[in-house]
């Protein structure tokens, strides 16, 4: 790579500035969700790398196939469902769940699956309703004992199923999920509890399990009602031990085998829709998880926080997170500003990338949720943007010289020209116009003073750095900076592109005082800072009214311009402020005309501090001076 025309300040400056930039944008773009389905694909890797072989120990699904479908019927049966729940009493399961919407009786039997089931310690499965309440009720039988749990589960919106609720307030009350009633019976704990340190989380043993809120891990925009956590996953495809009903009842499954288990009876059957994408899916190569599986890990999953063989998974806040992927950002943009060469780069650039993958990646086994895929974008974005600028920077001097030319040229008039383009080839000048405008005119008080007696290098360099805080913050709230008027600027909003509308030019009289305050900010902030030739002190002078604007000049040399009585009284209003100079101890002065008041009324707050004599030696104008926005107004 070419010699570099940075000093090392100015590398450091470059590699600072890159790192904010390539931050900002994937702050904002993580915020937006954009990030979610690259973000959620590793964490789905994640979860099937981490599952265990082996099927949950404390869980097992009775499960009813097609052939049990085909032999009993479907609806199941009262009966062959009262068979069923008998014999996992007689094994003494440790909690028995239905996940089988029963709302009325099928067939006969009713009597003794209401037996069976009020002798069990059970839960049967109801379905909730959208707009509160359940829409499938479970029979009326274990409604009277308190023994349903809802069946919902929540899925993200790639309409994959990572979350499990634990609760749902209702009018009615609290409502449980099927798997927290199972856990609850399981643990023998009559009802939940919670954490003494912090009585909004509950604890599952001595295990506090917080809730799942927007801004967790990757999720941005997440519908957190109710009581959600995370469903990890801890064990792989088909997550618990599958017992056939059949098998059940024919005696062929050992009692042992069963015994303090939890058993969740569901239907396993690709002709029943009870099926979801979890993240074991892609990596076990299945197409879908049975309902009743998930159910299956819910459980398991609070089990083990209860006996505490494993913890939840925790993630940094969102400060914390954006701090990691800024501090990877200002790492790669360090490392790609001290590069050499295009090997060096391949190796610092995709090659720590990778690293930074797979590091917080293995932090993820041990239980914390890390922003991978920001951070490793971050690195590479930074390391990469920061090595192709400074091998470009010394070929792009002549470019920025006539940048600088061309920050004279606001976006809107370089638009309004093409679009004026027929004009411009058959007379050489864009179209005359009359518009309505808010004008600034600010100038840099005492500048004459200062330059007096300062090395002219200097002098420059303190004037141009106002200045071009001026134009920059006039262009950021829609003006076209008309020209620079030596110590001063003049801004213009409503031109070139005319304004039609009431609404369209109140907004350009309350842009025009935005600006000015931010100015006044500005001069502030500079003001606060050491080393500085000379304080700066600005006076600023807004109007509003008819302009006319068009080109002027030759060809070779034309210049967009804007005249008229409006902008002769903004300059008069600039220089009135002289006259306030003990009236506010501020550095900045700002002073607006009647016209502009009323345009604002409402929206920003003044007083008035005078009047100033128009040209015509008739009239006067009432000078007010701007004081701050209004709370319902546009934000300063």
């Amino acid at each position: 790579m070419e010699s570099r025309v940075l000093n090392p300040v100015q590398l450091f400056l470059l590699a600072i500035v890159v790192s904010i930039v390539i931050f900002s944008g994937i702050f904002v773009i993580r915020a937006s969700g954009a990030l979610q389905r690259l973000e959620f694909t590793h964490f789905d890797w994640m979860i099937g790398t981490m599952a265990s072989e082996h099927p949950s120990s404390d869980a097992v699904v009775i499960a009813i196939v097609d052939e049990d479908l085909r032999n009993w019927g479907w609806p199941l049966p009262d009966q062959k469902l009262a068979e069923i729940i008998e014999t996992l009493t007689d094994a003494k399961v440790a909690a028995i769940g239905v996940d089988i919407y029963r709302d009325n009786a099928v067939v006969d039997g009713r009597e003794r699956l209401k037996a069976a089931f009020n002798d069990a310690d059970a839960v049967w499965v109801t379905k909730l309703a959208s707009s509160g309440g359940y829409s499938i009720e479970a029979p009326d039988f274990a409604h009277e004992s308190d023994s349903v749990g809802f069946a919902d589960i929540p899925v993200d919106y790639d309409s994959v199923a990572r979350r499990g609720l634990v609760l749902v307030g209702q009018e009615s009350g609290l409502s449980l999920a099927l798997g927290t009633k199972l856990a609850l019976l399981a643990l023998a704990q009559n009802e939940l509890q919670a954490w003494s340190d912090d009585p909004s989380v509950l604890l599952f043993g001595d295990t506090p399990v917080p809730r799942l809120v927007d801004g967790f891990g990757s999720y941005r925009g997440l519908d957190d009602t109710g009581y959600q956590i995370l469903l990890e996953f801890g064990n792989e495809l088909p997550i618990a031990e599958m017992v056939r009903a059949k098998d059940l009842l024919n005696g062929d499954v050992p009692i042992d085998q069963l015994r303090n288990r939890v058993a969740i009876i569901g239907v396993t059957s690709e002709s029943i829709k009870d099926d979801f994408r979890t993240p074991l899916n892609s990596s076990a190569g299945s197409l879908f998880t049975y309902g009743v599986q998930i159910h299956a890990a819910f459980v398991q999953q609070l089990l083990n926080y209860a006996a505490q063989r494993s913890i939840p998974l925790k993630s940094p806040n969102r400060v914390s997170q954006a701090v990691l992927f800024l501090i990877t950002a200002i790492g790669g943009a360090t490392l790609g500003v001290v590069s050499r060469s295009a090997i060096v780069a391949l190796l610092l650039g995709p090659g720590f990338g990778l690293a930074i993958f797979a590091g917080t990646s293995a932090i993820m086994s041990r239980d914390l949720w890390l922003p991978v895929v920001p951070m490793s974008l971050a690195w590479l974005l930074a390391f990469l943007i920061t090595f192709l600028i400074v091998g470009w920077i010394s070929r792009s001097q002549r470019r920025a010289i006539a940048q600088l030319f061309s920050d004279h040229l606001s976006p809107a008039l370089a638009d309004q020209i093409w679009k004026e383009r027929d004009y411009i080839i058959a007379g050489g000048r864009s179209r005359p116009m009359r518009l309505q405008v808010s004008v600034l005119f600010a100038d840099l008080a005492g500048s004459t003073t200062v330059g007096g007696s300062a090395d002219p290098e200097k002098f420059m360099n303190w004037a141009s750095r106002i200045l071009n805080e001026m134009s920059r913050i006039a262009r950021e709230n829609g003006g076209f900076l008309e020209k620079f008027t030596g110590d001063g600027v003049l801004v213009v909003f409503g031109a070139p592109v005319p304004r039609t509308t009431k609404d369209q030019i109140t907004d350009d009289a309350v842009a025009a005082c935005r600006t000015a305050l931010q100015i006044a900010d500005s001069v502030e902030d500079f003001n606060r800072q050491t080393g500085l030739l000379a304080d700066y002190n600005v006076r600023i002078g807004l109007n509003s009214g008819t302009v006319l604007s068009g080109t002027l000049g030759t060809k070779g040399s034309f210049q967009y311009n804007i005249m008229g009585d409006t902008v002769n009284v903004a300059s008069r209003i600039e220089a009135f402020g002289k006259t306030l100079k003990d009236r506010h101890k501020n550095a900045t002065r700002i002073c607006l005309s009647e016209d502009l008041k009323e345009l604002t009324e409402g929206l920003v707050v003044c007083e008035p501090v005078g009047k100033l004599r128009h040209d015509d030696e008739k009239s006067e104008i009432e000078i007010y001076q701007l004081i701050g926005m209004a709370k319902r107004g546009v934000s300063r």
